[in-house]
């Protein structure tokens, strides 16, 4: 569940302009380990001390520490360590003093340091005998505040800014200038860190740009993780992110579509001479069904072919599956290449009727003595993919009802790529706060924040459902779908009958609302049948090879069925 969900994010985040994202926390730990080398060749080091010796004998560039000092004295605070070695220990130690002298701008000659023959003779002779010894005198200034950076990179970022380059062409633009320079990774780090530091919010305004995605730019510059030459020699796989973390970015994602409508990607709807629409977990060919109507519909017009499909496993085991991967990746490819127009499921296993008292125990007993109560609750609101403690049958069901959702919002997010269509029905929002619904997943709510996509909210039970049936339909690219549901209305006053418990044969009452009623079908039809109308036949587009016309063929339902299909939980 947890792969799907990252490649329903990274599919969103394909059709967003400079989408921002959250660091999984094992990201932030790579990027809070140390690396050390040299960026000019390619150089992983050990330790910082590697580091440092091949930037002083192959760049000639010594220490950070070494011009700053010329005898074992401070000059900022005057206190004598009698050997080199003992005073750069201090100034690696001490900030107050280091960040003193390179305010100032102190640059001392490079002389014998710790190692030498010069500090060994001192260390001999003062070594453990003297403690520091504090002189007395006149010290250095405090100047401007100066922070050990490679001047250059940093001239470097602030000329794109203002080239108002975008910030992946400033991210590359980086990496392919620092390639050719004799600069160490914590200088190049320490550059970048002074960028975060001091660009603020009134300087991204000026130059053009989300502050935000700025900092996330810069912060993945200085993360070890995205340089191949500082990786171990041993690679593993990074960790899938959890849930929680992949639910918090969907949520990331909302604000940022809700805030950004202009940052969605916007391509032509370029649809060919075959159309074909994937009528997902059809179930049951029946007079007054979806297909019924676009059949007749598209009678009325030459200008294209059309393909309802009808996609479920008593249709075909293998190509009707939407929980074998194969499948899935089937019909996606399909969307991509602009072969399906449209997409019309409906969904499993998140009925309200659950927990629900039946008031019917003895006839439920004597149709299901197994059964003493009805089916129980297996999704809450702190819990909405499943509850930890269920049966395995209620597991089973749990990953079937998660893979044909995940499944069918991935076929939602490749429409809106291609600006295709799509009528996904659940039913509306519960009244209790605690129950599940799919309208509460970060993952659909993140979806419904695109402008392309409406959530229209109407009763089954106006246009012929035995029932109220409060229903969602979540559409995309189809504006006026609330406009042919209230045409489409046979009934001016709710039913007030309910589908809770079982009927005199022992079916569950709300096995037959798992159908739509024929005035709610024509509605989706017409609606469907519009928007194809009036998308012309694209010049450029082509038409999809003869084997994938050929199985759309052998799942289009040509005879009617005479059952409905038993429920899922106790089929």
């Amino acid at each position: 569940m947890r792969l799907t969900h990252r490649k329903a994010l990274e599919c969103r985040r394909k059709m967003l302009i400079e989408a921002p994202r959250l660091q999984t926390s094992h990201e932030m730990e790579e990027e809070e380990t140390e690396a050390f080398g040299c960026l000019g060749c390619g150089l992983h080091c050990v330790n910082k001390a590697g580091e440092a010796a091949h930037m002083y004998k192959v760049h000639g560039q010594p220490s950070n520490l070494r011009p700053l000092f010329d005898e074992p004295t401070c000059p900022a605070c005057l206190r004598h360590y009698h050997t080199m070695r003992k005073m750069k220990a201090h100034l690696y130690y001490s900030a107050v003093c280091r960040d003193q002298l390179r305010s100032c701008g102190i640059q001392c000659g490079l002389v014998p340091g710790a190692g030498s023959r010069e500090d060994c003779e001192r260390a001999a002779d003062h070594d453990r005998l003297l403690p520091p010894l504090q002189g007395q005198g006149p010290r250095v200034e405090s100047g401007l505040q100066r922070h050990f950076l490679d001047e250059g990179v940093h001239d470097f970022i602030v000329t794109a800014l203002e080239e108002h380059c975008t910030l992946e062409e400033l991210s590359s633009r980086v990496r392919e200038h620092v390639r050719g320079l004799a600069l160490s990774w914590t200088r190049f780090t320490c550059t970048i860190q002074y960028v975060l530091d001091h660009f603020e919010q009134q300087d991204a305004e000026f130059f053009g740009y989300d502050l935000r995605q700025l900092r996330a730019v810069l912060s993945r510059l200085r993360n070890p993780a995205s340089w191949p030459f500082l990786q171990c020699s041993q690679q593993h796989e990074a960790p899938l992110p959890s849930l929680q973390h992949m639910e918090d970015e969907c949520r990331l994602l909302e604000d940022f579509i809700e805030r950004n409508p202009d940052r969605v990607v916007q391509v032509p709807r370029e649809f060919g001479r075959h159309r074909v629409v994937l009528h997902a977990f059809s179930g049951r060919r029946r007079r007054g069904d979806v297909q019924f109507f676009m059949d007749l519909l598209a009678k009325k017009q030459d200008k294209y072919i059309l393909h309802v499909v009808s996609m479920d496993v008593i249709v075909s085991k293998e190509w009707g599956d939407a929980t074998c991967p194969t499948t899935c990746e089937f019909w996606w490819r399909a969307i991509q290449q602009r072969h399906v127009i449209a997409f019309r499921p409906p969904c499993e296993s998140w009925s309200q009727a659950r927990g629900q008292q039946t008031g019917h125990e003895a006839e439920d007993m004597a149709a299901n003595p197994a059964s003493k109560h009805g089916p129980r609750i297996i999704r809450t609101i702190l819990e909405l993919w499943g509850m930890d403690c269920v049966s395995l049958k209620e597991l089973r069901q749990l990953c079937v009802g998660n893979d044909l959702l995940f499944f069918s919002i991935l076929c939602i997010i490749a429409l809106i790529e291609v600006e295709g269509f799509a009528i996904m029905e659940h039913p509306a929002e519960p009244t209790k706060e605690e129950a599940a619904s799919i309208w509460r997943t970060a993952l659909v709510r993140a979806l419904m924040a695109f402008p392309q996509v409406q959530c229209v909210r109407f009763a089954q039970g106006l246009l012929g459902a035995k029932t109220p049936k409060p229903t969602n339909l979540l559409t995309v690219n189809l504006p006026r779908v609330l406009f042919h549901l209230h045409q489409g209305r046979i009934c001016k006053e709710l039913p007030t009958s309910v589908a809770i418990g079982r009927t005199e044969t022992g079916v569950w009452r709300t096995t037959a609302l798992k159908e739509y009623p024929p005035a709610l079908c024509r509605c989706m039809a017409v609606a469907l049948m519009e928007a194809f109308d009036q998308t012309p036949v694209a010049s450029q587009a082509k038409d999809p090879t003869k084997e994938f016309l050929d199985r759309c063929h052998d799942m289009v339902m040509t005879s009617y069925g005479d059952e409905i299909g038993a429920d899922y939980a106790f089929s």
